[in-house]
């Protein structure tokens, strides 16, 4: 929540210089409608709730690492670390976390992270292998989650056939229509 204030009070402040910009140049002329410019998350300084966040996985991974609640403060610290573009660590912390054979659930969720992490450093391939490893498992519980990752790559690749067939269960079918892990995603 800090962070989203503190992205938004940036941006804003962005808006304010540009509206001051137009207004010295036109001052006569009514102000056009400006969206604030996207800030990515990596260009805010760490908040001290991720700070402390952090911590606190560090601490269960520390007391706890083989353990299913080690596993998954790393999943969740190598979650953070993606969404702060820190890829590289992120995908050391899945990968030990895959060494410690997970919950089939918990492995799955582990494999459309890593394809995640792989996707935003530009490796294709190995994203794509390891969202189609989730999304061909006959009774994957993230199936949904599988499918719209492996159309994320296809549409990276502008490969737009396959990201359309992998995209359209969710506007055509029940199961995948009302999907919560992916309704929420950019992408859509």
């Amino acid at each position: 929540a800090l962070a989203d204030a503190h992205v938004q009070k940036l941006q804003l402040q962005a808006l304010q210089k540009v509206l001051g910009n137009i207004r010295n140049v036109a001052p006569n002329q009514p102000l056009p409608a400006l969206s604030p410019p996207e800030i990515a998350l990596s260009a805010i300084p760490l908040q001290a709730g991720e700070k402390a966040a952090r911590e606190q996985y560090e601490t269960i991974i520390a007391a706890a690492p083989s353990s299913t609640m080690g596993v998954r403060a790393r999943v969740e610290l190598a979650e953070l670390q993606h969404q702060r573009g820190e890829n590289d660590a992120a995908l050391e912390g899945l990968a030990s976390a895959l060494e410690d054979t997970p919950p089939a659930e918990l492995s799955e969720r582990i494999h459309l992270r890593i394809a995640a992490c792989l996707l935003a450093k530009g490796e294709i391939g190995g994203a794509l292998a390891r969202a189609q490893f989730v999304a061909n498992k006959p009774a994957a519980g993230l199936a949904a989650e599988a499918r719209y990752a492996t159309a994320e790559v296809h549409i990276h690749q502008k490969d737009w056939g396959n990201a359309i067939s992998q995209l359209t269960p969710f506007r055509d079918n029940d199961p995948f229509r009302n999907a919560r892990t992916v309704t929420a995603s950019p992408v859509m």
